[in-house]
């Protein structure tokens, strides 16, 4: 089961608009419609922890460093199994190992 199964149609439903909001989280190649909900879930709820907006969380996790690209992705099929405190405190450590946040 997903982390964020309740809230699959609503983001699937906000793609277009989204992509607006983090443009270079393109829908292509590199990422299905499932990985991409996975990743807006990723950073929305990284960002409420963290209490940032969720554009700055973007930034920290794709554009600072390549943990959206080489982790988040490639990583969806064993992530998106876990819970979302799980998934969240996850990558809130894989980014103090990167400097990112304190």
């Amino acid at each position: 089961m997903l982390p964020y199964s309740g809230n699959v149609k609503l983001c699937h439903a906000a793609i277009p608009a989204l992509l607006g909001v983090f443009p270079s989280m393109a829908y292509n190649d590199r990422m299905d419609r499932k990985e991409l909900a996975f990743a807006v879930f990723c950073i929305e709820y990284v960002a409420e922890k963290l209490n940032v907006k969720g554009d700055e969380t973007y930034k920290l996790l794709a554009e600072k460093s390549d943990i959206l690209d080489n982790y988040i992705i490639p990583c969806f099929d064993v992530l998106h199994t876990q819970g979302k405190e799980y998934i969240v405190n996850d990558l809130i450590e894989v980014m103090q190992e990167k400097g990112l946040v304190a």
